[in-house]
């Protein structure tokens, strides 16, 4: 398996990492019940999940409705990577602050100061003018924002093994 820190070029992208930020903060927002933004510690959960294709290609499929636990529980690939979770999140730290950096700059995002929370500054593009090969990122990171909705910053980390 080929590390995170050995990816393509390409895929270390700021630009295609503020997209897939996006994206994961529109999937949050999509079911997100409360005024509540996505907390600013959970963007740097993205970019080592997504970038990872076996892991993007899981969470593309996964139904909305299993959960976060039933995504860490129920796959048995997934589930033999997700003790690989917590190193590719330290790995990516660097890209995650640049692609949120990014997001801010061009408005994808939206930081409320106040409570540190993230909100979508852009609407959802649509989907015939995403590049094919960035079209499961895109899905993926929706796909893991639907997820992570509705638990908290505790939650999350228990289930993905990770810690902010």
């Amino acid at each position: 398996m080929i590390a995170f820190s050995e990816l393509p070029r390409v895929m270390h992208n700021p630009a295609l990492g503020a997209v897939v930020l996006h994206s994961f903060v529109q999937g949050w927002e999509e079911k997100h019940i409360s005024e509540n933004g996505l907390p600013w510690p959970l963007l740097f959960l993205p970019l080592p999940l997504v970038l990872h294709m076996p892991t993007a290609e899981i969470l593309a499929k996964t139904q909305q409705r299993s959960g976060l636990i039933g995504l860490t529980e129920g796959d048995d690939k997934l589930r033999k990577n997700i003790y690989s979770f917590q190193e590719r999140v330290l790995t990516s730290r660097k890209l995650s602050m640049e692609s949120m950096v990014m997001a801010l700059a061009t408005g994808l995002l939206i930081l409320d100061l106040q409570g540190g929370q993230l909100f979508s500054g852009r609407p959802a593009v649509p989907r015939d003018s995403i590049p094919e090969r960035v079209r499961l990122l895109v899905k993926a990171a929706k796909s893991l924002g639907r997820l992570c909705q509705g638990h908290s910053l505790g939650e999350i980390s228990f289930h993905l093994r990770v810690q902010f």
